[in-house]
């Protein structure tokens, strides 16, 4: 069914309004969930879907919509019929069950759409919602009308995709992932290493590794390097907070997490994660592809303004500073990534230099087992200064600082050499730097 729609003024379209014609269940023609889902294609950016009773497609910006699909709830009257007179309860009028919760198209074929609803379908079609199935009755385990928190559609399999669970509204907190590999004939469960007793969520896989998996629990955030078989606590400075919603930026490989507490988590630069395949973990020193340093400029536009500036804290290869009505410019630096499967018996020493050979600065740096970061200030050591130390970060994690590497000179936009020293074998890497691109004039 294609129906045009009029947008009002403010461009704000109300579908129930514009659509009374089609049926429905319930005394409403479509039933819309709280949080509705609206995604847009990962194909075309004028494709959007919009998740009711039934699922909606627009494949321009919203000004004209077709319903592509049946009810895909199980239209179940204790979910759908209006409540009695004068009672308020969860049939009030404030939420409307028995409808989509979760799409995801898939990235590698167009029209492959993965739906759940709130009271427990998964729905599949691969033609653009000429037909659907519903693969629920194949996820093992799951009691009846359990909350699809999420679906997720592989980057790297058309048959591949994730499915979460969540009961607790049944008083269910037991966790729920599982996998599929064939358009969801069959599921693997994910979940054994999971905490027990919280409900999940969201599910991410990572863009560049498919081992690489992030699942959003009510108590916190996990990943997994190995597909789903074992599960970490991500970042011990994470917050016990319910994750929502987790996003991996395709460009600069951020992963954004949205928590119920009404705080958004970047966790920058994951890239490191993406590249730690069973090989890596194997290797007994193992450096990584570094993402590109920017030369961050601050805008001051000087005197005091009647305002107040509010910030949120830097990256960490921005020197933290604090926050002031007016920025100055920004100290930057570059990362140095670097993986080792066992403590070292001393320092490692990290060596920066030009290609030519003509400037460099050297360091020994406290490395820890596992991933270790060294953040460079894109300075060299001065012509017969002293070599700039690394600063104590915790965590495998270190600054470049001290006077004598700020009297040095700046490293410009180009390439360098990486030599990493563990146990007295050198490791060679490259370091690119750019200029900031949004400063008018300067290419990125």
């Amino acid at each position: 069914m294609s129906v045009n729609i009029s947008p009002t003024r403010n461009n704000i379209v109300n579908l129930t309004e514009a659509l009374p014609g089609v049926a429905g269940s319930g005394s409403l023609p479509f039933r819309f969930n709280w949080k509705a889902p609206f995604i847009l294609s990962p194909h075309n950016s004028r494709t959007i879907y919009f998740g009711g009773n039934h699922l909606f497609k627009s494949t321009d910006r919203g000004d004209t919509w077709r319903i592509i699909s049946p009810d895909l709830s199980t239209n179940n009257p204790v979910f759908t019929a209006p409540a009695p007179s004068g009672w308020m309860g969860e049939r009030g009028g404030a939420e409307r069950h028995a409808s989509v919760i979760t799409i995801a198209e898939s990235p590698l074929v167009p029209g492959l759409i993965w739906v759940g609803t709130d009271d427990g379908n998964v729905q599949l079609t691969r033609d653009d919602g000429k037909t659907w199935t519903n693969v629920r009755p194949n996820v093992p385990e799951v009691p009846a009308n359990r909350w699809v928190s999420r679906v997720e559609a592989s980057s790297f399999a058309p048959g591949t995709a994730y499915v979460t669970f969540d009961g607790h509204r049944s008083d269910d907190f037991r966790p729920y992932v599982f996998k599929t590999t064939d358009y969801g004939r069959s599921w693997t469960s994910l979940a054994a290493t999971l905490p027990p007793n919280a409900p999940v969520y969201a599910i991410k896989e990572d863009l560049k590794n498919p081992n690489l998996l992030f699942a959003g629990t009510e108590t916190s955030l996990h990943a997994s390097l190995d597909g789903g078989r074992t599960w970490h606590r991500f970042m011990s400075g994470f917050p016990t907070v319910p994750v929502h919603d987790l996003v991996i930026h395709p460009r600069d490989g951020d992963l954004v997490a949205g928590t119920h507490g009404r705080g958004i988590w970047i966790a920058d630069d994951i890239t490191p994660l993406q590249q730690l395949t069973p090989e890596v973990l194997a290797s007994a020193v193992h450096l990584f592809e570094n993402r590109v340093a920017t030369k961050w400029h601050g805008i001051n536009r000087g005197a005091t303004r009647g305002h107040f500036m509010f910030t949120g804290r830097n990256p960490l290869t921005i020197q933290q500073r604090e926050p002031l009505n007016n920025a100055l410019d920004l100290e930057n630096s570059a990362t140095v990534t670097f993986f080792l499967r066992e403590a070292p018996a001393g320092p490692v020493t990290i060596e920066i230099s030009s290609l030519d050979g003509t400037q460099k600065v050297s360091t020994p740096f406290a490395a820890e087992r596992g991933i270790n970061r060294y953040f460079w200030n894109l300075r060299f050591t001065p012509p017969g200064g002293q070599e700039t130390p690394g600063g104590p970060g915790g965590g495998g994690a270190g600054f470049a600082g001290g006077p004598q590497g700020r009297a040095g000179a700046e490293a410009a936009a180009g390439t360098y050499r990486v030599r990493l020293t563990v146990s007295g074998r050198t490791y060679e890497g490259i370091l690119t730097v750019r200029e900031d691109p949004e400063v008018k004039g300067i290419g990125g």
